[in-house]
């Protein structure tokens, strides 16, 4: 009994929980009222890409018969379900703080590569090229790939404050 008990307890501490004792057995509930333990029934979680945003990932049921779970057979549980203890935080701190933080840098430096590349439009650079983007906004590995099929030399420098010669 002790043992189920601080079980019970660690599980709480990490999600919040809520536990009703029927027949001798608990029965062990997320926040939002969805089962992980009903009689002598349990429901694994597992940790799966978002399918909203794979680069995240999110909470479901682990499949009961070992299978590869698909997009189409898994059931994701809602944010809502860990409102407390220590996975409900971190939910609680990646969508109201990191997600947002996120959404403005991402904004800020796409507002930063279209003032650079306006800018830029409006000069030269060092290869005499004219309204040439310097700011970018395609991956760098992209964008490395473009300069090395445009025959752009990489490693000129300005020598004596002159730029090297079309020739180099």
């Amino acid at each position: 009994m002790e043992q189920r008990d601080q079980a019970v307890t660690n599980l709480s501490s990490m999600i919040g929980v809520s536990v009703v004792q029927q027949n001798g057995n608990y029965n062990v509930f997320v926040s939002n009222g969805q089962p992980l333990v009903v009689g002598g029934t349990q429901y694994g979680l597992q940790t799966v890409n978002s399918p909203s945003d794979p680069s995240e990932l999110t909470l479901a049921f682990a499949s009961k018969d070992v299978s590869t779970q698909t997009a189409a057979n898994t059931q994701y549980l809602d944010k809502t379900a860990f409102s407390g203890g220590t996975v409900g935080g971190l939910i609680d701190f990646r969508t109201n703080t990191l997600d947002p933080a996120q959404a403005k840098l991402g904004a800020i430096a796409t507002s930063f590569a279209a003032q650079m590349n306006g800018q830029n439009a409006l000069g030269i650079d060092l290869m005499i090229s004219t309204a040439r983007q310097a700011a970018i906004s395609s991956p760098p590995a992209v964008r490395l790939r473009e300069r090395a099929q445009q025959g752009h030399r990489h490693g000129q420098r300005i020598v004596h404050g002159r730029q090297p010669a079309a020739h180099q």
